[in-house]
């Protein structure tokens, strides 16, 4: 089967640089400081879990690296490069699946991203195909987003993101709507199409046991504004246990920095 992202590309899978970060909202009650003077570096095919308090700041670094909002001061790089705006470059994945369209079958949304591409239709077949088969999805192209699960429905998010040669998937909080179990049939799968793609991952999540078990290194910011509280390196190979000794010391890290 066809990579889903090209060997041509891989060798520049995303690289981030934030360097003094700051994110202020101004409303009428006056500046709120999302982020303060944020430093950190994510590595080309690293899979990087950030934890934190609700409203600490963490979807606006998202969004920020996204190119969705604008830092207020500091600057944020791929691969050197400023980010300016949302591109292919960066694909996202949010909690909510609403932004499948459900007017279009699934094969069709897998590929909406490629409808204003030189490639060949030939071509933008074997991409779609592709991504399908990579998130197990391949017997599900002609089915329409409401027959999916929760889950499938988020498979079908990554591999639009997949299918157009993203640089970093950005995921806010992308399985927190689903039940335990199926929850945990995702964390697997995404590991499964880290390890095929070697794309750069940053996971934002609540929970974690999620942090822990996908990232290998895990982030923990402060109350707002952010700041990164612990960085924690994860050497635990996959497939990993929640029982295992190791994963709860760095769990019991991860929640005293917390405040738990």
């Amino acid at each position: 089967m066809q990579s889903i992202i090209s060997s041509e590309n891989a060798h520049v899978a995303a690289e981030i640089s934030v360097r003094n970060l700051s994110k202020v909202y101004k409303d009428n009650t006056g500046d709120v400081t999302a982020i303060d003077n944020l430093n950190l570096q994510i590595k080309a095919g690293e899979f990087l879990s950030i934890l934190g308090p609700s409203g600490c700041g963490k979807s606006s670094l998202l969004n920020i690296l996204a190119g969705f909002e604008a830092p207020t001061t500091g600057s944020v790089t791929l691969n050197d490069e400023p980010i300016k705006g949302p591109s292919r470059l960066q694909g996202v994945v949010f909690q909510d699946t609403s932004a499948l369209f459900p007017w279009l079958n699934i094969h069709d949304n897998v590929g909406f991203g490629l409808k204003n591409t030189k490639l060949s239709i030939h071509h933008k077949e074997e991409k779609i195909k592709a991504a399908l088969a990579l998130v197990g999805l391949q017997d599900f192209a002609l089915k329409w987003p409401h027959q999916l699960s929760g889950g499938m429905r988020q498979l079908v998010s990554i591999a639009r993101v997949l299918v157009t040669d993203s640089r970093i998937l950005l995921m806010d909080e992308p399985f927190a709507a689903l039940d335990a179990m199926t929850r945990l049939q995702m964390q697997q799968k995404l590991i499964e199409i880290w390890n095929a793609t070697k794309i750069t991952i940053l996971l934002i999540t609540h929970s974690v046991d999620e942090a822990i078990f996908l990232g290998n290194r895990v982030l923990v910011f402060s109350k707002r504004p952010a700041r990164v509280a612990v960085e924690i390196p994860v050497n635990l190979a996959h497939p990993r246990k929640v029982t295992d000794p190791e994963f709860n010391r760095l769990k019991s890290i991860s929640l005293s920095h917390l405040g738990f």
